[in-house]
């Protein structure tokens, strides 16, 4: 499907800038903790801009909390979706998903319909 090979590509990207600061990083020792996340979030936000537009200071924020939470992406989703006070259905090993729907992630943009647009 084209919109998955679309997503791929912008993940790819965005994976490669944050490896690319990374390498960065390990080689600048006398950097202040607050300059290289400031330096972090510029340059995933530059990555990501022309894809997410409007949504691209929420998707920094997210992927920093992501990060430092050191859990991986199912971990972090049922601890993000447990906070927001939802029951998560479980499934068993025999079944592909539950038999009751799964609460959908609300839009955490709900503040500005015209979001994409703006910035």
């Amino acid at each position: 499907m084209v919109m998955e090979e679309d997503v791929d590509i912008v993940v790819h990207h965005i994976l490669g800038v944050i490896e690319s600061w990374r390498r960065t990083e390990q080689t600048s020792s006398r950097t202040s903790p607050e300059a290289k996340r400031e330096r972090f979030r510029i340059l995933v936000s530059e990555a990501a801009r022309c894809f997410l537009t409007g949504r691209t200071n929420q998707f920094v924020n997210e992927l920093e909390m992501f990060l430092a939470s050191g859990l991986n992406i199912d971990a972090y989703d049922k601890v993000y979706l447990k906070n927001l006070g939802w029951k998560i259905p479980e499934i068993s090993e025999d079944e592909e998903e539950p038999h009751e729907h799964a609460p959908a992630v609300p839009n955490l943009y709900l503040f500005d319909e015209d979001s994409d647009y703006t910035e």
